[in-house]
């Protein structure tokens, strides 16, 4: 199957929408609140996992029916999957592709973080970090509760400006899962 350059952003997008919450500056200009929110994020590159998203945004309408989207991840044997109109793929991006363009946003933006408070998900004890990012495409409010002892993310969501008129804000929530990580069968 091939990927469409849109799409393509898309599911870059999709795969790291925790990325697009933690797009942090540089680690020379980073708040120090922002350094456990980076290294978090980071840790998902080395590690199996899989991830469901809900996107809420009014952005495809004509494809969805305004309904919120959902899109599934895996992360296993350093091989990325999406899921994508109902099938398991290949990503067309390496991890090291998806590490540069999180680089290229990285040194493209400015964010803030700060430490909310400590929660617990899934039973899991958890710390809570708002995150406000600006680039030049967009700007977005996130929040990611990153566990207390494994410092992962658990869970994230990102709020963003998509475009203004019937486009609206985007709203991404993001559940991380760690222990039930299988390869999923892929559409050939």
């Amino acid at each position: 199957m091939s990927f469409s350059c849109r799409t393509t952003r898309r599911l870059v997008r999709i795969a790291s929408v925790a990325a697009a919450c933690t797009a942090l500056p540089a680690l020379a200009q980073a708040n120090g609140a922002c350094a456990p929110v980076f290294a978090a994020h980071n840790r998902l590159y080395d590690m199996p996992y899989h991830a469901v998203s809900i996107d809420s945004a009014g952005t495809d309408k004509a494809l969805h029916g305004g309904k919120p989207k959902l899109a599934e991840m895996v992360l296993t044997g350093g091989v990325f999957y999406v899921q994508y109109k109902g099938k398991w793929m290949k990503s067309p991006l390496t991890l090291d592709a998806m590490k540069k363009q999180e680089a290229e946003n990285i040194r493209n933006s400015k964010s803030t973080c700060t430490f909310v408070r400590n929660e617990s998900v899934n039973g899991e004890s958890a710390a809570l970090y708002t995150i406000h990012s600006v680039n030049d495409v967009a700007t977005s409010d996130g929040e990611v509760w990153i566990s207390k002892s494994r410092g992962v993310p658990l869970r994230s969501t990102v709020s963003m400006d998509v475009g203004g008129g019937s486009a609206g804000k985007s709203r991404v929530i993001t559940n991380y899962d760690f222990t039930h990580v299988q390869k999923p069968a892929v559409a050939q």
